[in-house]
């Protein structure tokens, strides 16, 4: 979603709950797509390819150069 709109604070605010979680959960899992929703621990699915979604914004902006 933050790579569709060519609004650079409405991107952040996309990506800011990602980052924060990332940067905060007590598991150290990169990227896993299921999760515990009462802990935020992950349950299985370590390293999922089908996260590469989250890089888009810095690829649309590559490919703007």
């Amino acid at each position: 979603c933050a790579s569709m709109t060519e609004d650079r604070e409405q991107a952040i605010r996309l990506m800011k709950p990602i980052v924060n979680f990332l940067e905060n959960s007590r598991g150290r899992v990169p990227f896993s797509d299921l999760y515990y929703v009462d802990t935020g621990i992950f349950k299985e699915f370590m390293a999922r390819s089908v996260q590469g979604g989250i890089f888009m914004p810095m690829l649309k902006k590559r490919m703007k150069k």
